[in-house]
């Protein structure tokens, strides 16, 4: 998989939109596996190039079984349901370890209505609240809105 590898730096405290009608809540628990994995689904349904489908132990496998994973570190952005998400991850091991946007999520329907900034600067305050000053994502190339919005966010 060819990917785009973008990064950020923080110089000042990130403020987080409010998006009327929209609410933010952590990673709650084993129910919210199904959720995440229904949203990725829906998400990523209609993109070139696709992505398989994922079950529960590809869940555990990319998040609950990673040293760096945290409840708190897995945010999701709600109106009558569940429209989004994203993750705080880490790449590398501390003290080079950096902070990265991990599979952020924004169902169809519901882009381009500031969901998806919502969330990055959700993680980015986070980021922000432990010293962090660097974030970093990767992209697969051929997802060119998605890079193109990350580039409007000041990823470079």
């Amino acid at each position: 998989m060819a990917v785009t590898q973008l990064s950020h730096e923080l110089v000042t405290r990130p403020t987080v939109p409010s998006v009327p009608g929209i609410s933010l809540r952590t990673f709650g628990g084993e129910c919210d596996i199904d959720v995440w994995l229904g949203l990725r689904e829906r998400t990523f349904a209609g993109e070139r190039p696709a992505v398989r489908p994922w079950s529960q132990a590809d869940f555990a496998a990319e998040f609950l079984d990673k040293w760096w994973w945290s409840a708190d570190r897995m945010w999701f952005a709600e109106a009558d349901e569940t429209i989004g998400s994203v993750t705080l991850g880490v790449r590398g091991r501390p003290p080079t370890a950096t902070s990265v946007v991990h599979w952020l999520m924004v169902v169809p329907e519901w882009r381009r209505r500031g969901i998806g900034r919502l969330l990055v600067t959700c993680l980015e305050r986070a980021c922000w609240e432990q010293g962090e000053r660097r974030t970093a994502l990767e992209s697969h190339t051929g997802w060119t809105a998605a890079a193109g919005f990350y580039r409007s966010l000041g990823y470079r």
